[in-house]
């Protein structure tokens, strides 16, 4: 009688994958203050402010470019993060490029 080396080595690696630690949703912390990245599928970690969070990329849909003064925009169909620069600072609220300073609290250019 053969032992089932193969259904035992499935069942142990099937017990090692639903082991792992669940992946972090939108809006939570990630980076160097968790033990490990582990954005869900589609999202990408991002800094906000002081702290790094798992957001959705601009193009899978959401708002978030990763580069320092960029906007997402959507042009014939297609979703992706343009530089403000030379000239230009992000507004956080709408996503705009600024000629000049983006208002306190971001909604708007000045």
């Amino acid at each position: 009688m053969r032992f089932p080396t193969q259904s035992l080595l499935l069942l142990a690696l099937g017990t090692i994958a639903a082991s792992r630690t669940p992946c972090y949703g939108d809006g939570t912390i990630c980076g160097a203050n968790k033990a490990h990245i582990g954005c869900c599928n589609g999202l990408t970690c991002v800094l906000e402010g002081s702290a790094s969070k798992c957001r959705h990329r601009c193009e899978d849909g959401g708002g978030f470019c990763p580069a320092d003064r960029t906007m997402c925009h959507e042009e014939f169909g297609v979703r992706k993060c343009w530089s403000c620069l030379p000239n230009g600072y992000t507004c956080a609220e709408n996503n705009d490029c600024c000629s000049t300073y983006c208002s306190v609290g971001g909604s708007k250019c000045f």
